[in-house]
């Protein structure tokens, strides 16, 4: 786990759901993989999530293997992350807007994660 998890502003944050973990598989390694993001919530139950860089690695993750997990608050949940580009970026970058403020992270991908269908 990375050592920002340590830090006592990133703990705190995700104590009050203002970030969460997002859960990869490496695209590379195919070790696990699990990193703070913010995110804002959509009424139709997926979560929008940025990367602040163009360096940030978790995005490449994403696009080998879209499977992910997204923790908020203690609670995990099975997603499936798709890009999003052109006006839909826009409006993704729109929600996280809204909650970030001036520190939305708009360097990077950006991408949807939409709750998984479970089988069965």
């Amino acid at each position: 786990m990375s050592d920002d998890f340590h830090d006592p502003w990133v703990g705190s944050a995700l104590e009050r759901g203002d970030l969460g973990i997002l859960e990869t598989t490496g695209a590379r390694t195919g070790e696990t993989r699990r990193t703070h993001t913010g995110f804002a919530s959509r009424a139709d139950g997926s979560l929008v999530i940025g990367a602040a860089h163009r360096s940030t690695q978790w995005p490449y993750n994403l696009v080998a293997d879209p499977a992910c997990r997204y923790e908020i608050r203690g609670v995990e949940r099975a997603y499936v992350a798709r890009e999003v580009t052109g006006a839909e970026r826009d409006e993704a970058l729109e929600a996280l807007e809204m909650v970030y403020g001036a520190n939305t992270p708009k360097g990077g991908r950006t991408f949807v994660l939409e709750p998984a269908r479970s089988v069965g």
